[in-house]
């Protein structure tokens, strides 16, 4: 029998789905070295689904760390201008 209550364990579980710093940072990092990064580029970088990417590309952006250029099937993100 667990020793915490329930909601208590699932808290965890629900937070570490969150866009996590260190996905956002490899994103960073490849960046630095390359011009832009496509959600197809990004599901090979980091081995998840494009929902996933998709979610942390709108996070990362909405923190202004990244930039989208593009729209649609043709969007990569880019670092800020400085």
């Amino acid at each position: 029998m667990p020793s915490a209550p329930i909601f208590l364990m699932i808290i965890p579980a629900i937070l570490s789905k969150s866009v996590n710093p260190e996905r956002e940072q490899r994103i960073i990092d490849y960046l630095s070295n390359k011009e832009s990064i496509s959600n197809s580029e990004a599901c090979e970088l980091l081995p998840l689904k494009d929902s996933s990417i998709k979610k942390l590309f709108s996070s990362t952006v909405k923190n202004k760390l990244i930039v989208s250029v593009d729209e649609r099937k043709s969007r990569r993100y880019i670092l800020p201008r400085k």
